[in-house]
């Protein structure tokens, strides 16, 4: 989804969740939940055709902002282990509810 349509999405409360992912030592990439031709549908936000990265939250929490979004949850993902890791997300921990 790119920025113009999450500032639509967001002022027409078609956005149903944000996650904010981080993923061992990558960057912080965010994900929107939305109802589109009322189905659901997921995607990471983009600029163009790259995938929207933030160096910290408070990057993420001004790009949102900017969209009037204003909760999002933090998923962190722990990737240090990947050649035990399975099929699951083992790594991951319980998700954190932010409020910006």
């Amino acid at each position: 989804m790119q920025i113009s349509q999450m500032k639509t999405y967001a002022q027409s409360k078609q956005i149903t969740a944000v996650k904010f992912i981080e993923s061992g030592c990558s960057p912080i990439v965010i994900e929107l939940s939305y109802i589109k031709d009322e189905a659901m549908h997921r995607e990471l936000l983009t600029r163009g055709a790259e995938v929207v990265t933030c160096k910290c939250l408070e990057q993420a929490y001004c790009i949102c902002r900017d969209a009037g979004i204003h909760k999002a949850e933090l998923v962190q993902i722990m990737t240090h282990d990947e050649a035990s890791a399975g099929d699951t997300l083992a790594g991951q921990n319980n998700p954190m509810m932010l409020r910006f």
